[in-house]
């Protein structure tokens, strides 16, 4: 894989048809790769000029610095009004130690669940490029600091619902929760599907979340300025993320808890997410449909494995062959 921001340029072999169309980025999966096209600038590559090249016009050289300065900051924009609508996956960071500012939460919208759901099995989508996340590395590095993916006291979960109505292909009342895999590759214990009426309280719930993302005391919710998707949540604001996570479970609902922790490092977790369509009869009691698997690495590259565990990485391998099991998550309920 060619990262970002490397600066040689093209070689020949490049050009091949052939070559272009295997340039992929999220690896593979049994067998399974998703084109990312990669036609992005590099940021850190100055703007070629001739050393005999004058530009004499004011206007030209005062454009030219624009762009330059445009060139240099992809990342930074406008902070616009954030939006959330039913049916919504929406990707949450909290701490119960310190950030910048202090008592506050990371909240992103991912979109509609459909993005995830209808997915080919074993396909693998990398979040920031095909969903334009933006720079969310920089906004968890300016809350919850430079080693945010090392945090013990830092938590991640991803959550939605389609509400009181039916909403793309999802009856009314269906909820979406992840959790936390206990082993590396092996999926966690699903969450049970009940009928409507028992989903109704974390239906309503996840319903505020949604509205507390979009607005607060009726003003709307800016984004940060890395990123048009996300916003930075005061806990103790109405219908905050934090305001659900209580008394060890989440939306007074999941037991022990939807979200998963950087304890053993952005590389030691994953969550699995779950779909809850509301049950009735022989399906009430039964598992909810498993969508896929998110991960996150140390530079917040967010990765989604479509109904498929990922597998564990070598060095999960080497220390279960060696009797080290420090990367086996542990639970306290």
């Amino acid at each position: 894989m060619t990262p970002f921001g490397e600066s040689r340029g093209p070689k020949p072999d490049d050009l091949k048809v052939g070559n272009l169309a295997n340039r992929r980025l999220g690896g593979r999966q049994n067998g399974t790769s998703v084109f990312v096209p990669s036609g992005r600038l590099n940021p850190k590559k100055p703007l070629h000029t001739s050393s005999t090249m004058k530009i004499r016009h004011p206007l030209a050289v005062s454009l030219l610095a624009l762009a330059g300065t445009a060139f240099i900051q992809p990342n930074i924009s406008a902070q616009v009004p954030v939006t959330y609508n039913p049916d919504d996956l929406i990707l949450a960071f909290r701490t119960t130690g310190a950030s910048t500012p202090a008592a506050s939460d990371y909240l992103v919208d991912l979109g509609p669940a459909s993005n995830f759901t209808g997915s080919a099995l074993g396909s693998q989508i990398s979040l920031n490029l095909a969903f334009n996340l933006g720079d969310i590395q920089a906004d968890l590095v300016g809350l919850f600091g430079a080693n945010w993916f090392d945090r013990s006291d830092l938590f991640w979960s991803i959550s939605g619902t389609s509400g009181s109505t039916a909403v793309g292909g999802d009856p009314l009342r269906t909820l979406y929760a992840s959790r936390e895999e206990d082993i590396l590759g092996i999926q966690s214990s699903p969450w049970l599907r009940a009928n409507g009426s028992a989903q109704a309280g974390p239906t309503n719930k996840l319903a505020s979340l949604g509205a507390g993302f979009a607005a607060d005391a009726g003003n709307p919710n800016l984004s940060t300025a890395n990123s048009n998707v996300a916003i930075i949540q005061a806990i103790g604001a109405a219908n905050s993320y934090a305001s659900f996570q209580t008394g060890g479970s989440s939306f007074s609902y999941f037991s022990p808890t939807i979200e998963g922790d950087f304890g053993d490092g952005a590389g030691g977790t994953v969550l699995d997410l779950y779909r809850l369509a509301p049950g009735s009869g022989a399906t009430i009691g039964v598992a909810g449909d498993y969508v896929g698997s998110f991960t996150i690495d140390s530079s917040a590259q967010l990765t989604f494995n479509a109904g498929v565990v990922p597998e564990p990485s070598s060095a999960v391998i080497v220390a279960a062959g060696t009797g080290m099991f420090g990367l086996i998550r542990r639970r306290i309920a």
